[in-house]
């Protein structure tokens, strides 16, 4: 690129898994990128009191941003079910922040949603905070497109994976990664499916969505879906474990999968669960 910045990009939620992956590919493009989370934290500056970050960014660094990701929340189940009404908070009053502010910057947005927003649920369920947060997150979008023609692009994810992930992350993946580097039996509920896309993948795919000139809400996810009883023989066996995979009766709330919209190929699951396992090895 010649070291010439081509856009000043926000990302929310950078400091999670997916975010940190997808700074890391905007900045390898040559964009100027600053990630901020729940913490303050943002890319540049990483000296600074909490205080003195706030202040910056707000009289320096915002009025120039030209693009914001939206990927904040907790996707992890384990999270969210401890703190489902910060869930709830994330989804509603910081999405009504960061589109106010879009509006009076006129930077581009693009929100993070999931696959989830199909489910038919019991919204008195301890899940609800995520999908129903998601769901309204939605709504808030679409009413600053109406009122404010916003140009908003909406993300609705399957699972991605991949290094990077936390060890108390919760979700299936690195569960039963973990399970299986300490040879642990992997329970399997039901006889579910799903689609796992390899995060670089992801990340291509939300910044082509980013891109594209129109507005759009778009389903990505991976072209090949697997069952939950199938990934975790491929873990056990890749993983070179003596753990034992026991299904057991399915939870009340599996998600039945939509057909989705658009179908990432890229890293195979093999050669994702590989170096998702050989990074786990590392951490654990």
């Amino acid at each position: 690129m010649g070291g010439i910045i081509m856009k000043s990009i926000l990302v929310t939620g950078g400091n999670g898994f997916l975010g940190k992956h997808l700074c890391s590919k905007l900045k390898e493009q040559g964009n100027e990128v600053y990630s901020w989370d729940k913490k303050g934290d943002y890319i540049e500056r990483v000296d600074l009191s909490y205080k003195e970050k706030v202040e910056m960014w707000f009289t320096y660094y915002l009025p120039h941003i030209d693009e914001v990701y939206n990927l904040a929340g907790i996707p992890s189940p384990a999270k969210y079910i401890k703190d489902p009404i910060g869930t709830s908070k994330i989804s509603t009053i910081g999405l009504f922040n960061i589109l106010d502010t879009a509006v009076k910057i006129k930077a581009k947005v693009l929100h993070a949603s999931t696959v989830e927003v199909y489910e038919d649920f019991d919204w008195t369920d301890e899940r609800a905070c995520y999908r129903e947060g998601k769901r309204m997150a939605e709504t808030i979008c679409y009413d600053y497109i109406r009122k404010y023609n916003l140009d908003i692009r909406i993300a609705r994810m399957y699972s991605s994976y991949g290094p990077l992930m936390s060890k108390d992350d919760g979700r299936v993946i690195p569960v039963f990664i973990q399970k299986a580097l300490k040879n642990e039996d992997i329970v399997v509920y039901g006889n579910t499916s799903r689609s796992f896309c390899y995060v670089d993948d992801m990340v291509n795919a939300l910044i082509n969505l980013m891109n594209q000139e129109n507005r759009a809400t778009v389903n990505l996810g991976a072209t090949q879906e697997v069952s939950i009883n199938y990934l975790a023989q491929l873990i056990v066996q890749l993983s070179n474990s003596k753990s034992k995979v026991i299904t057991t009766k399915g939870l009340a709330n599996d998600m039945k999968q939509k057909v989705r919209d658009e179908k990432l190929s890229g890293i195979g699951l093999e050669e994702g669960l590989l170096k998702t396992i050989e990074y786990f090895r590392g951490i654990i």
